[in-house]
C-alpha cells in the first residue's frame, strides 16, 4: 500500500535561517511543505510549522521525513509516497486519523490542526562531527490533548 498526495504550484515562503531553540514541546500549528532529493539519492519531504504559543512564537521549524518517491521533480508542495509503515503515515494518523481509502494524505490536514512538536537540538552533521551552528528540528509530532 503507498499514499499519493496532489502536486499543486504554490510560491515557497522563505521562512529565513534555521534557528534554535530550548528542547521540549512546542505548540505548532501547520505552515506549508516542500520536497526534494537528499544528496541527490534520498526523497525528502520537509512539512513546516511554526510556533504558536509562547515566549517563540513565530518561529519555523520543520519535520523531515523519509519517502518512497517523489513523482515529480522536487519543489513547494510537491507530490510523494509514503508507505504504511513510515513516520510520515504513522504520525498523520496519530494526528489526523486514518484516511479512507480514497483519501489524500497531503500535508494540508495539518492546516486545521494544532499538534505537539517534539523539538530537539541537532549538534552534529551526517559525518558525526560537531556543527559550527546548532539548530533546532522537530523529532516528532503528536496530537494535542486538550
Amino acid at each position: 500500500m503507498s499514499v499519493e498526495n496532489v502536486q499543486t504550484g504554490v510560491a515557497k515562503v522563505d521562512r529565513g535561517l534555521e534557528i534554535h531553540l530550548p528542547d521540549g514541546a512546542y505548540v505548532l500549528a501547520f505552515d506549508d511543505w516542500e520536497t526534494a532529493w537528499m544528496r541527490g539519492w534520498s526523497p525528502k519531504v520537509y512539512v513546516w510549522f511554526r510556533v504558536d504559543r509562547g515566549e517563540f512564537a513565530g518561529a519555523f521549524l520543520r519535520r523531515c521525513y523519509n519517502v518512497s518517491k517523489l513523482t515529480g521533480r522536487g519543489g513547494p508542495r510537491g507530490g510523494f509516497v509514503v508507505g504504511p509503515k513510515s513516520d510520515y503515515y504513522r504520525e498523520f494518523v496519530a494526528c489526523i486519523g486514518i484516511p479512507g481509502p480514497s483519501d489524500i494524505v497531503t500535508p494540508d490536514a495539518y492546516a486545521s490542526r494544532i499538534v505537539i512538536g517534539d523539538v530537539v537540538t541537532v549538534e552534529r552533521g551526517r559525518d558525526g562531527e560537531p556543527l559550527i551552528e546548532r539548530y533546532s528540528t522537530i523529532r516528532k509530532l503528536r496530537p494535542q490533548m486538550d
